[in-house]
């Protein structure tokens, strides 16, 4: 994926699920190619599967574990992108702010869960959620942007 190759990485992560079906983080880097190659309804499949294998990782151990926490949350936020493409913006709110409890200092998560609470008309919560974002990342220019949109001081 690193090259740009894509379809490559499509089909090495098919392979991947095929040979070990209940390998979460294959379903997750499955998710994560089939987004990028514009397919949301693939990628929603893939982050489901992802998470029907792997819904209870305790925290502590996703922490310690940075791989399988980038793959768990990652899971959650692939789920959360598929749904917001979908025009399903209260769903991908709610997979976001899984991500939130499991990695509240990462400000990404934030920012989309800010962006998915304004596409479903929570003003208020989308303020909140970008202010926590920024408080996190001072210097994210999509978020001072969201903010400024807001009525924030970006």
């Amino acid at each position: 994926m690193a090259t740009g190759n894509l379809r490559g990485a499509l089909e090495s992560f098919e392979q991947a699920t095929l040979a070990d079906p209940g390998n979460a983080v294959a379903w997750v880097d499955l998710a994560t190619v089939q987004e990028a190659l514009g397919d949301p309804k693939a990628a929603l499949r893939s982050a489901n599967r992802a998470l029907q294998i792997a819904p209870d990782f305790p925290p502590a151990l996703v922490l310690k574990a940075i791989e399988i926490d980038d793959g768990y949350s990652l899971a959650w936020m692939n789920l959360g992108s598929a749904l917001f493409a979908l025009g399903k913006h209260a769903e991908a709110s709610e997979c976001y702010g899984n991500v939130t409890r499991l990695r509240p200092e990462a400000a990404e998560p934030w920012f989309f869960r800010a962006r998915a609470r304004l596409a479903a008309n929570d003003r208020q919560g989308a303020q909140a959620d970008i202010a926590r974002a920024l408080a996190l990342r001072q210097d994210f220019p999509e978020a001072l942007r969201l903010s400024a949109a807001l009525g924030g001081s970006a």
